[in-house]
C-alpha cells in the first residue's frame, strides 16, 4: 500500500518530521501551523483473499484513522472519549489492471496510465467488495486505490477525487484527502497466499504481567508531568500472530526451491513513545533456518509531560498491523488506561 498523505512541521533550520508511528495529537499542516482538524491516515489496505483467481470474489478493507483528540466521540460507562474513527469520513474505491510496463502503481484515474476504472459501490465506510474480472490474464495485478477525506474537506472524497486529478494526482489537503493504493496479485496457482492473522496485542511492564489490551481491563501508569522523559519507564507491548500465518514462497533466487515468506508488524501509538514502530517475528539466536517467533515485542514508554495532550481522556490507542512479503494484511487496534 502507498500513500500520497505528507506531514511538515516546523522547527530548527527546516521542517521536521514526526516518527511514522505517532498518530499525533499535534499535527501540522502543508504550512507548518498547528491542524486544528486533525491528520487523517490510512495505514492499512487490505483484501481477502490477497491474491486470487480470475472471476473471484474479494473483499477489501481499510484502516482510515485520527487522532482521537480530533476523532469521533463514543459513550462508555457515562464518560466520554475519543475514538480513532474520523468525523465524517467519506471514501471512495476503485479498480483498475495495472499495466505491464508499469513497475510503480499509479491511483486509479489520477494518471493517462489508469484513466480506464471501475468505480466501486461502497459497502461500509471502510470495506467494498470487488469482483476480478474473468478476462484477466495469469498472472497478473489489479490496483484498488482508495480515496478517503474527512468533515473538513468540502466534497468529501469524491471533490478530493477530482482535485488529485486536477493536481497532477497529488492530493491538494495532505492532512484531510488522501490516496492510497493496494495490490492485488491475480493468478491461478494451486497454492495462493492468505492473509497472516494477528490473535493477540498484550501489553506490561514484564513478561509476566501481560495483559490483553482488548480487554478492555488493560492499564499502564499515569506519571507526573514532571517526570523526566528519559525516567519514565519501559513497557512491553507484544504482538501474538497465528502459528499458520507463515506459509511457504518460491525462493526468487532459486525457483526450484520453496522458504518461509518473512512477516512483519508495525505498531502505531495515540500516545507516549516508541523505540521502534516495526518489529518481525525473526528468532535472533537461531543459527540455522528455524521457523519464525509466534510473538514480536516493542518497546513502549507511557506519556508523562505530553500526557495532557496526547492522552487528554487518559487512554492509549494502539494500532497494529500484520504483514507478509507478498501482499497478506490484517490489522486490529486495542486501548489501554492510564491509572
Amino acid at each position: 500500500m502507498i500513500s500520497a498523505s505528507v506531514l511538515l512541521g516546523g522547527g530548527g533550520c527546516g521542517p521536521s518530521f514526526p516518527p511514522p508511528w505517532q498518530l499525533s495529537a499535534e499535527p501540522s499542516d502543508a504550512g507548518g501551523q498547528l491542524d486544528l482538524d486533525g491528520k487523517l491516515r490510512v495505514l492499512a489496505i487490505a483484501s481477502e483473499p490477497p491474491e486470487v483467481r480470475p472471476g473471484q470474489s474479494v473483499k477489501v478493507s481499510s484502516l482510515i484513522v485520527v487522532h482521537p483528540r480530533f476523532g469521533e466521540v463514543t459513550l462508555d460507562g457515562g464518560r466520554s472519549f475519543g475514538t480513532l474513527r474520523p468525523r465524517g469520513l467519506s471514501v471512495l474505491y476503485r479498480l483498475c489492471t495495472l499495466p505491464e510496463a508499469m513497475t510503480s502503481p499509479l491511483p486509479c484515474g489520477l494518471f493517462p496510465q489508469t484513466a480506464q476504472y471501475t468505480e466501486l459501490p461502497t459497502r461500509s465506510d471502510f470495506s467494498t467488495e470487488i469482483l476480478i474480472p474473468n478476462q484477466l490474464g495469469s498472472p497478473s495485478v489489479q490496483l484498488v486505490t482508495l480515496i478517503a477525506a474527512d468533515h473538513s474537506y468540502p466534497g468529501g472524497a469524491q471533490a478530493c477525487a477530482v482535485a488529485a486529478a486536477d493536481n497532477g494526482g497529488l492530493s491538494p489537503s495532505p492532512n484531510h484527502c488522501v490516496i492510497a493504493v493496494k495490490r492485488i496479485k491475480v493468478s491461478t496457482t494451486t497454492a495462493p497466499n492468505h492473509n497472516p492473522v494477528l490473535t493477540k496485542i498484550l501489553l506490561g511492564e514484564t513478561e509476566g504481567t501481560l495483559v490483553d489490551a482488548e480487554s478492555g481491563v488493560a492499564t499502564y501508569p499515569k506519571l507526573s508531568a514532571e517526570l523526566r522523559e528519559e525516567d519514565r519507564p519501559k513497557w512491553q507491548v507484544v504482538i501474538e500472530r497465528a502459528a499458520d500465518s507463515e506459509e511457504q514462497e518460491p525462493d526468487p533466487l532459486d525457483p526450484g526451491r520453496q522458504r518461509a515468506e518473512l512477516l512483519s508488524v508495525s505498531l502505531f501509538v495515540t500516545a507516549g513513545t516508541l523505540e521502534s514502530g516495526r518489529g518481525s517475528f525473526l528468532d535472533l539466536t537461531c543459527t540455522s533456518d528455524c521457523p519464525q517467533l509466534l510473538r514480536s515485542t516493542l518497546s513502549w514508554q507511557p506519556p508523562a509531560a505530553l500526557a495532557g495532550t496526547e492522552a487528554a481522556d487518559d487512554r492509549t490507542h494502539f494500532v497494529v498491523v500484520l504483514r507478509d512479503d507478498r501482499g497478506g494484511t490484517s490489522f486490529r487496534a486495542a486501548v489501554a488506561e492510564a491509572r
